[in-house]
């Protein structure tokens, strides 16, 4: 994991976020609901708290790992702000909350059932979280509330690799 963070730091459309230190990841496990970050991603943010890759408002490449604060950093002279884990769980939450999804003739097509969640990132077509009841790391499709698991992991690091590791 280290070493893919090191491969995109020199990149132009990289933000890296500052290391976390552990008063960081408690204030934020204080903050989550029902929930607390898990080992794996803690690692992460140690190294590296809140990642955002490409533009928000082109239709190329934009992703998203949160960190435990908001931040605000310039990106090829343009200003990116980077929610927090905290505000995007609760984003989600309130998007995707326990809820029941009807398809167009009003059968039911999913439960979504976000209490077992712990979302932690984005692309534009995927959600990548933190599933507590399975203790795997997902790649979940955002288009249908994010009930689909398209990929599922052990560990962050084997997730993130996967995502980014042939990207730089």
């Amino acid at each position: 994991m280290k070493e893919i963070i090191e491969r995109l730091h020199p990149k132009a459309d990289v933000l890296l976020c500052r290391p976390a230190t552990d008063a960081d990841i408690e204030k934020c496990n204080n903050e989550l609901i029902f929930k607390e970050i898990p080992s794996g991603y803690a690692e992460f943010l140690k190294i590296c708290n809140g990642l955002h890759w490409g533009d928000r408002n082109d239709s190329g490449l934009c992703l998203e790992f949160w960190g435990t604060d908001q931040e605000v950093e310039m990106v090829n002279d343009t200003p990116v702000v980077m929610e927090s884990m905290v505000m995007n769980n609760h984003y989600f939450f309130e998007q995707y909350g326990d809820n029941t999804i009807y398809d167009d003739n009003g059968d039911i097509y999913a439960v979504s059932d976000n209490k077992d969640r712990l979302y932690l990132g984005f692309s534009r077509s995927d959600v990548y979280l933190y599933n507590t009841a399975k203790n795997a790391y997902e790649v979940r499709e955002k288009e249908d509330g994010c009930n689909y698991v398209k990929e599922s992991y052990p560990t962050f690091a084997e997730l993130f690799k996967a995502i980014l590791g042939n990207k730089v």
